[in-house]
């Protein structure tokens, strides 16, 4: 982004979810997303069998050195940056860091870092200008996020604070070891035991004094203002966390005919039908959002069922209210068209058009709560950048855009068939 860049609502909604600060290269020359950039691929990168015990140890999958040995000669000052975020992480929240819920959030204020100081309106740093420091920062908290996100979602199954309650450092390593979290799909972990351990236990707060943040001078240059950075960063964690439920909770608006006068050779007809497009739309699907919420799922040894039944407190927190939209008449007027083309439906067109919008209309209402809610948190975002334009509100479209698919682009897919 540049000064000149007129940021708004779908803009930053696209940035943050697609991760394009993965591209911006530090004053190293490295990208910041390393591997989960484009940008990988044009820079010279050294890699080395891994030397650590445990299940990384001489991996199949080597180790970037490139990327240990640009972030080694500043590892001190990321840690003094990452103490100073988990102090105030401590202050915003007036809670101890006692959770998986609370690294994940710390770990987001470091990642978060990078995009809050190259989208903000005054001073923004673009490309090549980041210090490595800061795409140091963010490789180690990326990591420790990946690492706690799903602990942290699988929290919600657990009925007692002291089952939520974090580990020692051992036990969290031996937790990353247990659960091969080490170990990416093309690289294993480049950080050491003891480095890792020295990060989990910065961010629980043990090694926090007062004078933390004067350790890092370069940081009073960046002028950065940082009750407004709180703000930022509590919207945009709850931007990606609303974003990753909305995945999941889309799996729960299917469309099925189960009304008795309907004959039943139709309607196992139609439904199968239904059901098959409907999977082919949420296979249609992309995005860092959607692989999250997908690995959720596979992972977390939870059925889809057991999944939309703690999601009862997302709805109630987006306030989602069984509101009939008009616009689900357009929706599900082109489902209707295109299962007319499909099956004879004669003198039952009415009564399974009733049944199709009044499942639709369910969608309708979940989808304008989520759209208040991403609208809600953009703006809060945009406030903290500095920017006194919003533009537009985020709408359907933008969703389609950054999900590859919702619910609304079914009728596409079933004129693909």
């Amino acid at each position: 982004m540049t000064q000149e860049t007129v940021l708004d609502k779908a803009r930053v909604f696209d940035w943050l979810l697609q991760r394009h600060v993965h591209e911006y290269m530090d004053i190293d020359g490295r990208p910041i997303g390393e591997g989960r950039a484009q940008a990988y691929a044009q820079v010279e990168t050294k890699f080395k069998s891994c030397p650590y015990a445990g299940s990384r140890y001489h991996h199949a999958h080597p180790m970037n050195v490139s990327a240990l040995q640009s972030i080694l000669p500043e590892w001190q000052n990321s840690l003094s940056l990452l103490s100073w975020l988990s102090q105030r992480y401590r202050a915003f929240y007036h809670k101890p860091v006692s959770t998986y819920y609370d690294l994940a959030l710390i770990s987001g204020m470091g990642v978060f870092l990078t995009d809050y100081m190259a989208l903000r309106q005054s001073q923004p740093l673009v490309s090549h200008r980041i210090p490595v420091w800061m795409s140091g920062l963010y490789k180690v908290c990326l990591g420790f996020q990946q690492a706690t996100f799903l602990a942290m979602m699988n929290d919600c199954f657990k009925s007692s604070d002291a089952e939520k309650t974090l580990p020692d450092a051992k036990g969290f390593y031996a937790y990353l070891e247990d659960q091969q979290l080490l170990i990416g799909e093309a690289e294993v972990c480049g950080g050491s035991e003891e480095m890792i351990s020295r990060a989990y236990e910065t961010m629980k707060g043990q090694y926090f004094s007062p004078e933390t943040k004067d350790h890092l001078p370069q940081l009073a240059a960046m002028n950065i203002d940082w009750e407004a950075y709180d703000a930022f960063t509590f919207h945009t964690s709850n931007l990606w966390r609303k974003a990753i439920l909305f995945v999941i909770q889309m799996r729960d608006f299917g469309v099925e005919l189960l009304d008795p006068s309907l004959p039943a050779d139709l309607v196992d007809a139609v439904n199968a039908y239904l059901k098959d497009s409907f999977a082919k739309l949420l296979g249609a699907q992309s995005g860092l959002a959607v692989e999250i919420a997908l690995l959720t799922l596979e992972e977390s040894g939870r059925s889809l069922d057991e999944w939309l039944t703690v999601q009862v407190g997302f709805l109630s927190e987006i306030d989602c209210q069984p509101e009939c939209d008009a616009s689900a008449d357009e929706l599900s007027g082109a489902i209707m068209q295109q299962l007319a083309q499909v099956f004879d439906l004669s003198k039952h067109q009415q009564t399974i058009a009733c049944a199709v919008k009044e499942q639709l209309a369910r969608y309708e209402a979940f989808e304008a709560a989520v759209l208040r809610a991403f609208n809600e948190h953009l703006e809060h975002i945009l406030v903290a950048l500095g920017h006194d334009h919003f533009g537009d509100a985020l709408i359907s479209a933008d969703l389609s855009s950054v999900y590859g698919k919702t619910v609304r682009n079914w009728p596409e897919i079933m004129r693909q068939e």
